[in-house]
């Protein structure tokens, strides 16, 4: 359980005067609702309604509760404390002032209802708290859309907006309309829920336009994972030609007698929690579902926003997503439940270390099932199978591009570096999905990891010396972690190289470098590092059709940030195409490929492999230069290749001949065409 703050306590269950001045209308897919909040301790807002106009609620239905937080739009306060609802009235808006309450209900059929807001405790239904409300359904032209509710600036002037979505919560998570999913359970429809739109500061450029989602983590500041804040700079999440959404995951429970406000970690809670329950809460039933509710929110703001429903023109091809620490989980479980929606993601602290628990997902212990099926076996993947980072969650055989960053000084239980942890970015890897793994010594919090926290005041349980500044932001700030670097390097319907296996040290034995055991106090490993962090490739140079697949590629070595420049000239990788458009080669099929350095230059590799069962080729063992000395070409296809075209100009002649001997006279290892160390008569016999 990720715990935010204790709230109010529920110390009296009835002690408040009836609310008064019901208004309904509808608008915009839903049925809006709002009212004088009642005098003196609320325990919750209790919805009912009836085809008549009853006058106690034991003749009504029960459609929904929420804490008084809720319908006073408590969570828009992270961004201005003063702020209130602003909500439909049918003719446009109304600007509830601090005394009203306001609360939306998703109709699934056009109709007429009497709704009642009732305390809860309270069995009264009067004329000041009933109101008749007719409404239409139709998904296609009255689409369920988030409200506007106000402009601002962050920290540093950037513009935003912020917006509510009500959520239509059900006991069928996929009783959901067409244009509107069910995005909470029975108990936790109608509740409001947050996201900020921030913009550049000299304002948007025509459309469409890439769109960054930023993830905020365990305690809850959504406001702090907005452009321009100063204690998020090491981030890099500004952007110049694009929007960053900044969702907020909060989910409002009750704990004894006090009001608990927690994350959910961007997937869900279990389907038939019980947040109003006031006692001791226990392990959740063993046939519990923990359902993805939280991801769906994200889903469908992404929707909205490529929509062009709205005021926003994204391109739907540039949307990727940052998240740090909880948001980290989010940042990938997002990314692999719906790979297809987003061009990269960012994993800020990866939460390796599975040792949190909550009464909305249930100890970790019980490995609770989800509603999400494996594309393997076809059955529900559990909890902690999801909140692994190297699986799949979709049968699509790829995951966007996705760099992850973990600190060997992290003291949070979740990030902290531990075997556990080094044995999740050994997974990554090993997935062979294409994940890209750095580490260096930064601490958890954003804000601390440019900055060195001097011994004599670190928590006494360190071992001294405790370096704690992340080289990968201090003092040179990598730019590829960064809004603005995913939106102009990545997209969602171009394919990728997925580089794994990436050894910096062709002379020692394992994966070079080594980030250590997993112990903070260990002198061994290396303090800093990635496993393929240098590496990159054209995107314009990449050919992805029917019968092949190509890809110019490199050690980064030129670019003006320094740390992203590799400090070696070499590195020896395997990779596989990722998210191909057109190259889809059937399992089991050969594939043949060769290597060219430079990259319209001889073969200095070639072979063939055989596609995996996703139908993708995996090539191990490539050497691939620094690009101040060569860049590397590959070349894979159906049909086999020709060494002997030495030029690569598609015809085997005197050509080709001339560009072999003049290598081979100098012994240069592009000659090497056998590849056993030796330029000799044996390659000549081989090229003839």
């Amino acid at each position: 359980m990720i715990t935010l703050a204790v709230m109010t306590a529920a110390a009296c269950m009835n002690c408040a005067s009836a609310q008064t001045n019901l208004a309904g209308a509808y608008a915009d897919g839903q049925v809006f609702l709002h009212w004088e909040l009642a005098a003196g301790s609320v325990y919750t807002y209790d919805l009912y309604s009836s085809s008549l106009p009853e006058t106690d609620i034991a003749n009504m239905t029960l459609l929904a509760r929420l804490f008084p937080e809720e319908v006073t739009g408590e969570r828009l306060h992270n961004l201005q404390p003063s702020s209130t609802l602003r909500v439909p009235n049918g003719s446009g808006y109304t600007t509830l002032t601090s005394t009203q309450g306001a609360l939306a209900w998703t109709p699934h059929e056009a109709g007429a209802k009497f709704f009642a807001v009732v305390v809860n405790g309270s069995t009264s239904v009067t004329t000041d708290n009933r109101v008749l409300v007719s409404y239409g359904y139709d998904p296609v032209n009255e689409p369920v859309c988030p409200h506007f509710q106000f402009l601002g600036t962050t920290e540093s002037g950037y513009p935003y907006g912020a917006y509510v979505v009500w959520v239509d919560g059900r006991e069928d998570p996929e009783d959901g309309r067409p244009d509107f999913p069910v995005m909470a359970s029975a108990t936790r429809g109608c509740v409001p829920h947050v996201f900020a739109v921030t913009t550049p500061m000299t304002g948007l450029p025509s459309g469409p336009y890439p769109a960054v989602f930023c993830l905020h983590g365990g305690e809850g500041a959504y406001q702090n994972f907005m452009p321009g804040d100063l204690n998020r700079a090491a981030m890099s999440i500004e952007m110049t030609d694009g929007i960053v959404i900044t969702p907020d995951d909060n989910l409002y429970w009750q704990a004894g007698a006090a009001r608990m406000s927690s994350v959910t970690a961007w997937f869900g809670y279990a389907r038939r929690f019980d947040p109003f329950f006031i006692g001791a809460r226990g392990d959740l039933p063993a046939d519990e579902v923990i359902t993805n509710y939280t991801s769906r929110r994200v889903f469908w703001i992404a929707d909205w926003v490529t929509s062009g429903a709205g005021p926003f023109d994204v391109d739907p091809h540039r949307v990727s997503v940052i998240g740090h620490s909880a948001g980290s989980r989010g940042a990938s479980h997002l990314s692999r439940q719906q790979p297809w929606r987003f061009s990269a993601a960012v994993l800020q602290c990866a939460l390796f270390n599975l040792n949190q628990q909550g009464p909305f997902v249930g100890d970790w212990s019980q490995n609770l099932a989800t509603n999400i099926i494996s594309p393997d076996s076809g059955l529900p993947l559990t909890y902690q199978q999801v909140q692994t980072q190297s699986n799949r969650l979709s049968p699509e055989p790829y995951i966007p591009y996705t760099r992850v960053y973990s600190g060997k000084r992290d003291e949070n239980d979740a990030g902290a570096w531990t075997p556990v942890a080094r044995a999740g970015l050994d997974a990554c890897n090993d997935s062979q999905l294409g994940m890209i793994v750095s580490w260096d010594e930064r601490e958890h919090g954003v804000d601390k990891w440019a900055f060195e926290s001097p011994d004599l005041i670190d928590d006494p349980a360190h071992c001294d010396p405790w370096p704690d500044v992340g080289q990968w932001i201090a003092p040179v700030k990598t730019e590829r972690h960064g809004a603005q670097y995913l939106s102009d390097h990545y997209r969602n319907d171009v394919s990728y190289p997925g580089f794994f296996d990436c050894d910096e040290d062709l002379n020692t034995p394992g994966r070079q470098p080594d980030p250590g055991p997993g112990d903070p106090c260990s002198p061994a490993g290396t303090p800093w590092g990635t496993w393929g962090g240098y590496l990159d490739w054209t995107p314009a140079t990449i050919v992805d059709q029917a019968d092949r697949w190509e890809c110019t590629m490199f050690l980064r070595g030129n670019s003006a940030v320094s740390i992203d420049n590799a400090l070696v000239p070499l590195v020896r990788v395997s990779i596989a195409p990722r998210r191909t458009q057109g190259f889809h080669p059937n399992v089991g099929q050969t594939v043949y490929w060769v290597l060219r350095v430079p990259e319209n230059g001889p073969v200095t590799q070639h072979g063939q492999v055989t596609a995996d069962s996703l139908g993708v080729p995996k090539i191990s063992g490539l050497l691939i230069p620094r690009e101040d000395i060569a860049k590397a070409r590959l070349i894979m296809g159906i049909v086999p290749q020709c060494p002997a075209d030495f030029n690569h100009d598609g015809f085997v002649n005197g050509d080709d001949y001339d560009a072999f001997a003049e290598v081979f006279d100098i012994a240069d290892p592009a000659a090497d065409l056998n590849h056993d160390g030796f330029v000799n008569g044996d390659d000549y016999d081989l090229f003839a």
